[in-house]
């Protein structure tokens, strides 16, 4: 491969290997004792535009459309373009802006860019979002049911002419929504103590690796001071010959 500006040999090869189940196996290739990394090709997310039309999407060798000029937005291809029309100003066919189609800071083709490619944090944001909103409507559905259900009760016994049953589902059904409340707060105090206890957990195996650490710290001094010992006893019987063989040369 070479570098697109200076044309320039660059240490980078291109292998193209047929499907086959071992593929894999290249990540692991070495070469006299040599480190050889490889990397599966990254996709182009550059939007393919028409030179013939200016529109996204596809390129010109599949374009069927109507011509369009890539500098004035005119109803012809841009090599025909005249010459004093080449001295105007530019319009983009997309946006009608005053810059050429091929223009990357265009509008459109920003918008198409954010749409196709969007960020990693955004899109798990819109995937938290969307799935919060379908358990929000699926809650609503499940609420509009529990409180359809009591009317229509209601109304059925208004029709009969039996208030006391009509109580009686009232009672029965305000009983289901504080069974129902309860049984959720108590999930969620279960999920809570279960979240504290692993947390706690986590914080007793922490103090006994810190304790742990604490001891080696510990011996290592003790180590270096007996060293230092050491060092200071041969100090002294170095200074010491020296100090006998300078009495005998005297």
């Amino acid at each position: 491969m070479i570098k697109y500006d200076t044309k320039q040999q660059l240490p980078l090869f291109f292998v193209e290997l047929e499907p086959n189940s071992n593929n894999k196996e290249i990540y692991k290739t070495r070469f006299l004792n040599t480190d050889i990394s490889f990397e599966p090709s990254r996709k182009k997310r550059d939007i393919p535009q028409s030179m013939r039309c200016q529109a996204y999407g596809h390129t010109r060798n599949y374009c069927n459309r109507n011509p369009a000029c890539v500098k004035c937005a005119g109803k012809h291809l841009t090599y025909n373009r005249s010459l004093e029309g080449k001295l105007g100003n530019a319009k983009c066919f997309n946006c009608q802006s005053n810059h050429p189609a091929s223009y990357k800071g265009c509008i459109v083709r920003k918008q198409l860019q954010q749409k196709l490619y969007p960020p990693l944090k955004q899109r798990n944001v819109n995937n938290y979002t969307i799935n919060t909103t379908q358990n929000v409507n699926s809650d609503l559905n499940n609420n509009n049911y529990l409180i359809n259900s009591p009317q229509n009760l209601n109304s059925d016994l208004n029709n009969n002419n039996s208030n006391k049953q009509c109580n009686t589902s009232n009672e029965n059904y305000t009983d289901a929504l504080l069974s129902e409340t309860k049984s959720l707060l108590s999930s969620q105090n279960n999920n809570t103590y279960n979240e504290i206890s692993e947390i706690k957990q986590l914080l007793i195996q922490s103090a006994k690796s810190l304790e742990l650490i604490r001891n080696m710290l510990i011996e290592q001094n003790k180590l270096f001071q007996q060293q230092i010992e050491q060092i200071n006893a041969m100090i002294q019987l170095l200074t010491n010959v020296i100090a006998n063989n300078n009495n005998k040369n005297g």
